[in-house]
């Protein structure tokens, strides 16, 4: 249940709603099954009224190069003068 509340602050959903379909059926009281079922719905409530986030598929690493060496440059820049 802690690992889906903490992707629930995080704002990852579908992970969420995973960890806390997980926590649900390992459940041991009624009080915990009750705490997952209202955090399922209010992480299903979220799902389908908020957009969607968006995946990180390309690499960072050309970016931070580029602006790497624009600094360089700009350091070489003002030292030149």
């Amino acid at each position: 249940m802690k690992l889906s509340e903490l992707y629930y602050r995080l704002r990852a959903l579908p992970k969420a709603e995973e960890e806390t379909l997980k926590a649900s059926h390992l459940a041991g009281s009624a009080m915990e099954l009750q705490l997952a079922r209202k955090q399922l719905q209010e992480i299903r409530r979220l799902m389908n009224n908020s957009l969607a986030r968006p995946a990180w598929g390309k690499s960072l690493v050309p970016g931070e190069a580029f602006l790497a060496a624009m600094a360089s440059i700009s350091i070489v820049v003002t030292l030149w003068r």
